[in-house]
């Protein structure tokens, strides 16, 4: 299939920039703990992560859970504006990406399922150099899949859709991509699985930054 040129880049968040699994995992499990309810492993919440806290959390509480779900979801919220950013790192080969493509004065943004005030505080503090219009969860758009924040972020940025490509490391970015008519990128270093993404119709997938980074130098 040929695809348009690309003139804009929406990157995902966690799981694509940035690897935000053992804070996710340390907010969590210290409220589980804390009402005498099973903590998980990493591994777990890689599977938990990526359709927001609310949901996270809902996939981490045991299935007999009956207390009030929002008193806790606000602990949770609490607990991890606490946390943020204590162990969360850049994915290798990150910058190298975002300098080549700042470079090539590509015009780039974020959309995430991170609350909006998290996710502008993680790029902030690893991100303040570039120029990454942001927009997460609650700020004014329904959370991935749905496309319209997607839309809205390429709008803002002067792009056509299908002149933008979506990179993402999960089924819900690649459906994101499609609903929202872009060219999709699925990423192998995240939180989730080859299948899950070409189940869910990614365009390309890369197992490295470095592939990636390729993919730009030859593309852009």
């Amino acid at each position: 299939m040929k695809y348009k040129k690309i003139r804009g880049v929406i990157f995902d968040l966690d799981g694509t920039l940035l690897d935000t699994l053992a804070d996710m995992q340390c907010t969590v499990n210290s409220v589980l703990l804390k009402y005498d309810y099973p903590p998980h492993s990493i591994s777990k919440y890689k599977e938990f992560i990526g359709n927001g806290i609310e949901n996270t959390l809902l996939a981490a509480l045991p299935n007999n859970y009956k207390e009030d779900f929002y008193t806790l979801l606000e602990e949770t919220k609490r607990s991890y504006l606490e946390n943020l950013n204590k162990n969360t790192t850049v994915y290798d080969g990150i910058y190298d990406i975002l300098d080549h493509l700042i470079h090539s004065e590509m015009r780039l943004g974020i959309v995430t399922n991170k609350l909006h005030k998290y996710a502008t505080k993680c790029v902030e503090v690893f991100f303040n150099r570039y120029n990454l219009l942001t927009l997460g969860a609650g700020k004014i758009f329904s959370i991935k899949p749905n496309p319209e924040g997607t839309k809205y972020i390429a709008s803002e940025l002067g792009v056509d859709p299908d002149h933008c490509l979506f990179v993402g490391d999960s089924g819900v970015d690649m459906q994101t991509a499609k609903r929202a008519g872009m060219i999709s990128a699925g990423v192998l270093w995240g939180f989730r699985e080859k299948k899950e993404l070409e189940n869910t119709g990614a365009d390309f997938i890369f197992s490295t930054t470095i592939e990636l980074n390729e993919f730009f130098k030859n593309n852009i």
